[in-house]
């Protein structure tokens, strides 16, 4: 597999039209949405990144992929293209920002691209400022269905690393939660790792913000321990449905992927 990706043969032919920028900052270069063959799809180029990562999100999305899990992002394909001839395309050409910042430094480089299912909706972000979405049915299937998308990957060996707000997304016209971004993920060999416990205490986080309805740009000048102690204070004090899950996953203590297993069931039982 690995080898695969890194024998590649650069392309020059671009298939994409309707090019949309959905996220200039990522820290692989930029997200797009883009038309190929008459349908949207989002699209990964990569520009600043070290191979490393390109091989191990290639990986992790290989093997997450064969689980057939509509929660976890679609992988479609991914590419070897000439960047002068992605400069060239309408959507670059026409994006004055995207063509300063990149064209000097890109120019004689081949950059990778990875596909993607496009989906309409909202990020958890967004989400909670979105009365008609927002409400107790949707919210509890978010959360089965986030946790479930992790359990997959945490049994399939791999931490995703980025567990945010911004990277789930819920599918509006599907109704379903999308576990998104695996630029950081990591396959592991083992099922006991500190890495599984910070993914777990960062759902305890998103699960906080999409009920608390407070977003992470609350806890901006908190630190991290003051940033858990606030929640844990939140949920004592509010005492939702969800008031001991949420607790359970941002003070767990455990490296086991165990854990993981639990918080499903207990997620499973309560649905």
């Amino acid at each position: 597999m690995m080898s695969k990706i890194l024998s590649l043969k650069t392309e020059t032919l671009i298939p994409y039209s309707s090019f949309e920028v959905i996220d200039q900052d990522s820290s692989c270069g930029l997200v797009a949405k883009v038309k190929k063959n008459g349908e949207f799809i989002a699209i990964k180029i990569f520009l600043n990144f070290e191979l490393n990562q390109l091989i191990s999100e290639y990986k992790c999305l290989h093997i997450l992929n064969s689980k057939k899990s509509k929660n976890i992002v679609k992988f479609r394909a991914a590419h070897k293209y000439d960047f002068k001839s992605l400069l060239d395309t309408e959507g670059f050409k026409t994006n004055k920002a995207l063509n300063e910042r990149y064209n000097s430094a890109y120019v004689s480089s081949d950059i990778y691209v990875f596909e993607f299912d496009y989906y309409y909706g909202f990020n958890l972000e967004d989400i909670i400022y979105c009365e008609p979405l927002y409400n107790a049915r949707n919210v509890h299937k978010i959360i089965f269905e986030l946790v479930n998308a992790l359990k997959l990957c945490h049994n399939s060996k791999i931490v995703h690393h980025d567990l945010s707000s911004k990277n789930v997304f819920f599918d509006s016209e599907n109704k379903m939660t999308v576990l998104l971004d695996f630029g950081n993920a990591e396959l592991k060999k083992s099922n006991y790792d500190q890495l599984y416990r910070e993914d777990i205490i960062m759902l305890g986080r998103v699960l906080y913000y999409l009920i608390s309805k407070k977003t992470s740009d609350y806890f901006s000048e908190f630190t991290c321990n003051e940033k858990q102690q606030i929640m844990i204070e939140d949920m004592d004090e509010c005492k939702c449905y969800y008031t001991n899950l949420i607790k359970k996953c941002i003070t767990e203590t455990s490296c086991c992927n165990d854990a993981i297993n639990l918080i499903y069931n207990w997620v499973l039982f309560n649905k």
